[in-house]
């Protein structure tokens, strides 16, 4: 049913907009969509809350992930990397932002790691809060098994901070050579690789250039542009 009626509203559209390249092949591969109707526009990120972090004098590298609680997103393994980063000799925190029907799992989690005060769990924040967050953070982290896009992670990039995330559908349009590492997906293992690698490479990471070449990809301005152009 649920199929059906999706077909029905892609026949009667005069465009399907997918927001990565990823959900543009899933729509084009499941459903008779004319490849002249789709069209692919990134979601925007508002420049003007999500700014640029400014410099850290952390001694202790500080690595966060924003999300809601769900099986997709998995945190587990984000803990799980995070715990083996502990253990090869890294002194770092790790600030998880969000809620979600998985929050008991996850606690229950972080208790049982050796060094459970490494990591802090904010609950839902509003974008202002979320903000203070990431001008604190030296390294953003998604784990998840698919993402359609991924928002916070250009909210991370808006302010300047590299990003290891695994190739999941919309951060591999999102991440550069130059402004993260992407990683396979459902692996614990190249997750901590990741994070190590994203570490390592900290001091030679231009973050005025990761928030330049964001804002240049999705700002709004470029939404508008793109939207406007559809519209004409």
């Amino acid at each position: 049913f649920n199929q059906n009626l999706i077909q029905k509203t892609y026949d009667s559209s005069f465009k399907v907009i997918a927001t990565s390249t990823a959900l543009k092949k899933s729509i084009t591969k499941r459903f008779k969509v004319n490849e002249s109707k789709m069209m692919l526009v990134p979601n925007p990120v508002n420049e003007d809350i999500f700014t640029l972090r400014p410099p850290l004098k952390n001694k202790r590298i500080s690595l966060t992930s924003v999300g809601l609680f769900r099986p997709e997103k998995n945190f587990d393994l984000i803990i799980k990397a995070f715990d083996k980063v502990l253990k090869s000799g890294i002194d770092a925190n790790l600030n998880i932002v969000g809620d979600g029907p998985l929050c008991n799992q996850i606690k229950k989690q972080i208790n049982l790691l050796q060094k459970p005060n490494r990591v802090k769990l904010w609950g839902y924040l509003g974008p202002d809060q979320i903000v203070e967050v990431l001008h604190k953070t030296d390294i953003f982290i998604m784990g998840s098994s698919i993402e359609t896009f991924g928002v916070s992670l250009i909210e991370a990039q808006a302010c300047g901070i590299p990003s290891v995330s695994t190739k999941c559908g919309g951060p591999n349009d999102i991440i550069l050579k130059d402004t993260g590492v992407l990683v396979q997906p459902n692996s614990e293992f190249y997750l901590h690789k990741g994070i190590i690698k994203a570490i390592k490479k900290t001091n030679f990471y231009d973050f005025e250039n990761i928030r330049k070449k964001t804002v240049k990809r999705f700002g709004k301005n470029i939404y508008c542009k793109r939207i406007k152009k559809i519209l004409d």
